[in-house]
């Protein structure tokens, strides 16, 4: 493994496995020139791999979690706990359980905020103290992956209207989508509320990312909607996006 420190306001631990790559794009050497425009001024540890064959020790109640669980299942789990604890290095040399919620959340330890997310092809995580970042979502999908007949279960019509009008629809479409998934991801262990893709509206506004409450039924009040920020990027054929506060 090998890390680097860039300097963006404060430090921006950066870390990655050098032996990720995805088809004939080096991944290692693709983040570390061009990486992922987290928080200038927080700090952030992220990890990412594009292997998922690793052997990651787990502990009882995290072994628990894939009890009967597809072989895809187990590597997907293994590569994105192996990414977290990766992470975690960056402020503890603890090796620490991440267990599962309810809503099938990560548990970080007390006084860490973080996500973590895989493709077929791609996992990561992300991990920050609470003190820096209240909440965040991390989501990895593949670009253009959002076929134009899903389109109305995932987006209002205001949505649709917005990703037509952009000069390439299908990436935008897997971009909103991307979009919706970090911000459930962020939201959740905030509000515990179950959403479904209509739940919340996305907006652009220059290279902002907006997103609006569509829901009533869902008290979302504890979500400072003003000050959500979004950062977004693409390795090879990955879409990986990031929503925080």
């Amino acid at each position: 493994m090998s890390d680097y420190g860039l300097t963006l306001g404060q430090p921006l631990i950066y870390t990655y496995d050098t032996k990720s790559t995805i088809g004939n794009i080096d991944l290692t050497q693709h983040m570390y020139a061009d990486p992922l425009p987290f928080p200038s001024l927080k700090i952030v540890s992220q990890y990412f791999t594009a292997s998922f064959d690793y052997n990651e020790p787990l502990s009882f109640a995290e072994s628990l979690i894939i009890l009967n669980a597809t072989p895809k299942r187990v590597a997907d789990f293994k590569a994105g706990r192996y990414c977290a604890r990766q992470a975690l290095l960056a402020f503890t040399e603890e090796q620490i359980e991440i267990l599962q919620g309810k809503g099938r959340q990560p548990l970080w330890p007390k006084g860490f905020t973080g996500s973590i997310s895989h493709s077929s092809k791609l996992a990561g995580a992300v991990v920050a103290r609470e003190t820096d970042i209240a909440a965040m979502g991390l989501d990895i999908e593949y670009m253009n992956g959002v076929k134009q007949d899903m389109w109305q279960l995932l987006f209002n019509d205001a949505e649709q209207a917005l990703i037509y009008c952009k000069p390439d629809a299908s990436l935008w479409a897997s971009l909103f989508f991307s979009f919706k998934e970090s911000f459930y991801k962020m939201q959740y262990p905030v509000t515990y509320q179950f959403l479904e893709f209509t739940d919340i509206t996305i907006s652009t506004t220059g290279d902002n990312f907006l997103f609006t409450p569509a829901n009533p039924d869902h008290d979302l009040s504890a979500i400072d909607f003003d000050n959500i920020k979004t950062q977004w990027t693409m390795v090879a054929d990955q879409l990986i996006t990031l929503c925080y506060i």
